[in-house]
């Protein structure tokens, strides 16, 4: 079973598409699980990259990319949304990542998540863009 992230201070980067952004800012979309992602959000852990270092990882595996948001393990648990290491190594179509984690958004249905996708989206713009491609 996979570990629950404890240190409510660590940041969670969040890679934002290009067609996730609008004027600079992302979508509440980019902070919710879409249907094929099983109720669970991908996110790289602090503790074990930068949010430049998450970027390359991404994009080197031919994913789009246009900005990493970050927000904390505290600021997910304040909305409902469990976080769990979820490195991934030896995977047949995803990059080895050590860095991986899972915000937990299956306890929560379509209306309530997209709530909290919105409340997510506040607080990472508050906090600002911490890497992106100009």
């Amino acid at each position: 079973m996979a570990m629950s992230l404890s240190n409510a201070e660590e940041l969670l980067f969040r890679q934002v598409h290009p067609s996730g952004l609008n004027a600079g800012c992302p979508c509440s979309s980019c902070f919710m699980p879409s249907k094929s992602d099983n109720g669970q959000l991908s996110v790289d852990r602090s503790s074990i990259t930068t949010a430049e270092g998450a970027h390359e990882r991404y994009t080197r595996a031919g994913r789009r990319s246009a900005a990493v948001f970050g927000l904390s393990v505290a600021e997910f648990l304040a909305c409902g949304i469990p976080c769990f290491e979820d490195p991934t190594h030896d995977h047949p179509t995803l990059p080895d990542n050590p860095a991986h984690a899972l915000a937990d958004f299956s306890a929560h249905g379509l209306s309530s998540r997209r709530m909290v996708a919105k409340e997510l989206k506040r607080l990472a713009i508050t906090r600002g863009r911490l890497f992106g491609v100009s």
